[in-house]
């Protein structure tokens, strides 16, 4: 049985609090997916060792690399990989001429007549998470966006990286679902990625005690009011660009 105390909470009083920081988006950042791996309680063995394609075996070893890390960095990079292996088992192809650092398009070369087009990769691999696993548009440019840090286009910096764990879930489940469908393994098998799912961030955090202030106490309907006053003040201060 518990008993409640007859002083309520008021400013002032001295409490313990506890304070967490955010995920360092800049430096090794690292996530525990809850629930968004479900593998096969009981293992077994095929009846023979299956002869795969060797992008599917690569595929397969980058697939395993990237579970077998907690930094998301990592992961993003391994999972690239695989998926690159498995677009190019695809029919899936988007082409273009070549285009100049002045983004005219050269159709023909100059000098022998030869078409100059070719696979365009940045298309065609979001052309194949759109069409083979339903990744809708806006995640799949947000996805090829986020490539660029292989290449040093994007430095580790916390703005620049702060979707990466929300990213790291499709594009894993659409790994796992390429290399399903190579190795002939059923949709519903083990396995099961989901694309979604709750994710923490095991990272420092720290505690002690504080005086209570009066915005810890005030109720939540009066929180929403002075947000939404805050936002109508910014609103009239910095009126959006047209």
């Amino acid at each position: 049985m518990c008993s409640i105390s007859p002083n309520p909470l008021g400013e002032g009083d001295v409490r313990e609090v506890q304070v967490f920081s955010g995920p360092p988006f800049g430096a090794n950042v690292s996530s525990i997916d809850m629930e968004c791996i479900r593998g096969s309680q009981f293992g077994t063995l095929p009846d023979m060792i299956p002869e795969l394609d060797a992008k599917v075996s690569a595929a397969l070893r980058w697939f395993y690399k990237s579970l077998c890390t907690a930094l998301l960095h990592d992961q993003f990079i391994f999972l690239w990989i695989a998926l690159e292996n498995l677009c190019d088992l695809s029919p899936l192809s988007i082409s273009g001429p070549y285009q100049a650092p002045c983004q005219h398009a050269i159709k023909h070369c100059p000098e022998c007549g030869r078409s100059t087009n070719k696979e365009i990769r940045g298309p065609t691999i979001r052309h194949y998470l759109e069409t083979s696993f339903g990744v809708n548009r806006e995640t799949s440019e947000a996805l090829w966006r986020m490539r660029q840090m292989m290449h040093g286009d994007i430095n580790f910096d916390p703005q620049k990286l702060k979707h990466l764990p929300s990213l790291i879930q499709p594009l894993r489940a659409a790994v796992a679902s390429g290399i399903k469908r190579q190795m002939q393994i059923e949709n519903h098998a083990a396995p099961q990625v989901l694309s979604a799912g709750l994710s923490v961030n095991p990272h420092l955090g720290m505690g002690g005690t504080r005086a209570v202030s009066e915005t810890d106490i005030e109720s939540l309907a009066t929180k929403v009011s002075r947000y939404e006053a805050k936002m109508r003040n910014k609103e009239t201060v910095d009126p959006p660009k047209p």
